[in-house]
């Protein structure tokens, strides 16, 4: 056959293949046909086509590539892989190469040669020998970790791997991680196809960190995964470097936490009270809804965290803000009434208390502020004040202008002879003296209950 006869019977991705080595071997062995990538790669001499494709072959393994052209030729419809070392450029040593052969059939099906497509892998054999070479060094790293970890080859091959890492697949899998191993057979169904897009990422030169929460053997365990790729010495990608911890306790109680902040956070939230947290310069570290939406009624902003306060107190009151912060952050807690003056003129009260902030450890960190809305309550006590005012003012003028008539009066009658009055002034003497007692009398319980107020 020629070469455009078989080309017609190959895929035109692999007869024009950058990558891929495409050789026909005749039914005596000899190359009948090469693409362009196996020229390049492996034919350092004279033209091959034509010549036995041993010759290009390491002799130890002439026999297994003998033997594998049989079983193409005895099973016809399967596939044959097989390792063989080719002959370097110059003809003193071997590297490494994979191949798969199969029956080669023409346009009929009938079959008239070998099928071979192959690549270089002496960078992998390399790679590993150097993973190797290291292995010893490595070992007495891994066995002092407290963490699993397993160095992984890119074809998923166990490189190494330390005892913590052998007790996890042992809790998990029921069966102990070795060296060698397919590390996939290590990996939870459901945890597949997130494991193989992570090690691609790592593959690729990538270094991240991931929390995944699995169920074994019905209990449910938070891990984090740690990726990295390792390099040779010339920068070229080896493997990959997969540290796994249980952060199990941890995580519950980050979750506790989360919860107890939220549970907080609704809390404050709820309250009618404004809530700030100020940093010693003044920064917003955190607020709750009521002192958004008033920053956002009273100034027209939406206040967020980083923001200067100071921008949100008004003009008259800054320097009384800015002493009572300066004030608290020496230890001193201060509660005032405090009446703001509105930019349309209005008057507004609010009840402001400076608190210190500390940590768990009881470093200072800044100053809690928090304002209520006492306007109503406020303009209610001062209406009160000043009817008690009114109401003493009353008190004052019964006592000292109205009773001194009546006292006069009292005083005139005590000094009046009844027995030189006639039976009918008698009688009209009686009921103005009645009279003149009872006035005297409502005079002292105004003055009384108006003083009681106080």
């Amino acid at each position: 056959m020629t070469n455009l006869e078989i080309e017609a019977l190959l895929p035109s991705y692999l007869v024009n293949s950058e990558i891929l080595a495409v050789v026909v071997i005749d039914l005596q062995e000899n190359y009948l046909y090469h693409n362009e990538i196996f020229r390049k790669n492996f034919i350092f001499e004279n033209e091959v086509l034509g010549t036995s494709c041993l010759h290009t072959i390491a002799p130890d393994d002439h026999q297994l590539c003998k033997d594998t052209v049989d079983k193409c030729f005895q099973y016809p419809e399967k596939n044959f892989s097989l390792y063989l070392r080719k002959k370097t450029a110059n003809q003193q040593g071997f590297y490494l190469t994979h191949w798969d052969f199969s029956a080669f059939k023409n346009q009929r099906g009938e079959v008239c040669g070998i099928l071979g497509i192959g690549y270089d892998v002496s960078f992998l054999a390399e790679s590993q020998k150097l993973i190797k070479a290291n292995a010893t060094k490595l070992r007495a790293l891994l066995e002092s970790s407290e963490y699993s970890q397993v160095l992984i080859s890119p074809d998923f091959k166990v490189l190494l791997c330390n005892q913590k890492a052998q007790e996890l697949s042992q809790m998990i899998f029921n069966k102990n991680l070795s060296e060698n191993d397919n590390f996939l057979d290590f990996v939870m169904p459901e945890a597949h196809s997130d494991f193989t897009e992570a090690f691609k990422r790592a593959m690729q030169g990538e270094t991240f960190e991931l929390e995944r929460e699995r169920e074994f053997q019905g209990k449910k365990l938070w891990l984090k995964m740690k990726y990295a790729p390792v390099y040779d010495e010339a920068g070229r990608v080896l493997g990959v470097s997969l540290v796994t911890l249980d952060i199990d306790e941890k995580k519950r109680i980050q979750d506790k936490l989360k919860s107890s902040e939220i549970k907080l956070r609704a809390i404050v939230d709820s309250t009618n009270d404004n809530n700030v947290l100020l940093s010693p310069d003044f920064k917003v570290l955190s607020f709750n809804k009521k002192a958004f939406e008033n920053v956002k009624l009273f100034f027209g902003a939406e206040m967020k965290e980083g923001d200067d306060f100071r921008k949100y107190v008004v003009p008259t009151r800054e320097t009384d803000f800015q002493n009572y912060v300066k004030r608290t952050l020496q230890g001193e807690t201060i509660v005032e009434e405090l009446c703001i003056d509105l930019e349309n003129g209005e008057q507004y009260w609010f009840l402001v208390s400076f608190f210190p902030a500390y940590d768990e450890e009881g470093n200072l960190i800044g100053v809690s502020y928090n304002a209520s809305d006492i306007d109503k309550r406020k303009k209610y006590e001062l209406i009160l004040e000043k009817q008690n005012r009114q109401l003493r003012e009353i008190a004052y003028i019964q006592s000292h202008k109205v009773r001194k008539p009546v006292a006069n009066i009292l005083g005139l009658m005590q000094l009046m002879d009844k027995s030189k009055m006639s039976e009918e002034n008698q009688k009209y003497f009686d009921y103005l003296l009645q009279a003149t007692q009872d006035l005297d009398k409502i005079i002292h319980e105004i003055v009384s209950k108006a003083y009681q107020i106080e």
